[in-house]
């Protein structure tokens, strides 16, 4: 069978190769060039948020920017709105794909790893961040399009057929099958305008978790225990779950060595300056970024796992966010719209909750004192085309393929369910590596007929 994969990220590259191995053709189509680069199309509605340099186009995407945190999603009794498809797809995740997606990115020691994070205790959130970073490769049998534009798309049951544009020339390719997996931003704005009829879900209820720092904890010599585990191929930094007993959001945050106990504004905006920096190798900027305290203690701890302080922590937190229709991407002269609400409502949950924590334990809690509108994005967006159990409640079905088509996909962040306050990529390998499956069963039996 002929699949065409449209998109070169986490997803794109895992769906590929692994249909590849089982015997199929593969094409994939891409907007961006082999040398990925920063995507900065997004343009905020609403607010003014810090920037965020985690998103990228071209070969492996955003991976090409990320850390490769690594964690598993809630089970599916996390959150009572989940629909009954879209724990199906959870506990598949549990039960097998998370596994397999460790075993991908980490071989041998997947096993040891995956204990920590496929069931770990209820009120800690466990994250693997690997010593060396895991970047995606393609297999050199896939074609690939790079530097494409995707003019249309028509299919009947049989057959998909899309026209791009590559190179100055206009293709026509055709497959068994097409993915969409351009991420979740990129998939909803290609389903509206190519299949603009098709759910008025698309686009709608687009999650992150709003992040930054939320002041700082003295703490007594010694008193906190097992927040980081070191192993010699990655280290494990365990995060602390805030549950409301109110609205049933479920807010992370975790907690980094730091010089002293100085409140200073800004420690997220200077240290997301400060990594991109880095990532451009532009080194003498960056030394001025580490003359702030804050910043330098974070930077030695998250890289090199330093720390000189056993009583002063800063709080890094994650709010989990309600699902809200309004929330969306949008497309306007090929610029991502992103209308993206953080609810005040939302943001005093976590903050209530996140006191009473320290309160409850006695612990002293020097706050930030932030509002709402001086969080930023996590760059971890998701939910934009939900798995439901129709299209009255959805855009795919459990098994990631569109509703109203019978070869249709989609397989990216766009598909994640709500996230709580979590990483993506692990669950994007996992299912991706889950739909991979699902369509070598489904090319068999189409051919069997």
């Amino acid at each position: 069978m002929k699949f065409l994969v449209i998109g070169a990220g986490l997803a794109g590259i895992t769906i590929a190769n692994d249909l590849l191995k089982k015997g199929h053709e593969v094409i994939i189509v891409d907007s961006g060039l082999f040398k990925a680069k920063q995507d900065d199309s997004h343009v905020y509605l609403k607010k003014s948020f810090n920037l965020n340099y985690t998103n990228g186009i071209g070969i492996g995407g955003t991976t090409n920017f990320w850390d490769s945190g690594l964690t598993c999603l809630s089970d599916s009794n996390y959150y009572k709105g989940y629909s009954d498809s879209q724990k199906i797809v959870l506990n598949s995740l549990r039960d097998n794909y998370y596994i397999k997606a460790l075993k991908l990115i980490l071989g041998k020691n997947a096993d040891l790893i995956s204990q920590f994070l496929i069931n770990p205790d209820k009120d800690i959130l466990n994250i693997f961040y690997p010593k060396k970073i895991y970047k995606p490769k393609l297999d050199n049998n896939i074609k690939i399009f790079v530097e494409s534009q995707v003019l249309s798309i028509n299919n009947d049951d049989k057959c998909v057929y899309i026209e791009i544009m590559s190179d100055g020339k206009i293709f026509t390719i055709n497959g068994d099958f097409l993915i969409f997996c351009a991420g979740g931003l990129g998939s909803p704005g290609l389903i509206k305008k190519f299949f603009p009829n098709m759910s008025s879900w698309v686009g709608h209820y687009l999650v992150d978790h709003p992040i930054n720092f939320f002041g700082k904890i003295i703490l007594k010599k010694n008193s906190i225990k097992n927040i980081i585990f070191k192993y010699p191929f990655g280290i494990i930094r365990s995060g602390f779950i805030i549950k409301s007993p109110v609205t049933g959001l479920r807010h992370v945050f975790f907690l980094r060595p730091t010089f002293d106990k100085k409140i200073r504004k800004s420690i997220l905006q200077k240290k997301l300056i400060a990594i991109n920096n880095y990532k451009n190798k532009k080194y003498i900027k960056l030394l001025f970024n580490l003359i702030d305290l804050d910043i330098l203690s974070d930077a030695l701890f998250t890289k090199f796992n330093i720390s000189f302080s056993n009583r002063y922590y800063s709080v890094f937190g994650m709010i989990d966010q309600s699902e809200n229709f309004n929330n969306s991407i949008d497309y306007e002269d090929n610029k991502k719209i992103i209308t993206w609400d953080i609810t005040n409502i939302n943001y005093n949950d976590f903050i209530f909750n996140l006191r009473k924590f320290f309160i409850d334990k006695k612990i002293t809690f020097l706050e930030n004192n932030l509002n709402y509108q001086e969080l930023s994005s996590a760059a971890h967006y998701s939910n934009t085309c939900k798995i439901g159990d129709d299209i009255k409640n959805g855009v795919v079905d459990l098994n990631l393929q569109l509703f109203g088509s019978s070869n249709i996909f989609i397989c990216d962040g766009s598909v994640v369910p709500k996230i709580g306050a979590i990483n993506t990529g692990l669950t994007i390998v996992a299912l991706s590596l889950r739909l991979s499956d699902f369509l070598n069963n489904k090319a068999k039996y189409n051919r069997d007929e």
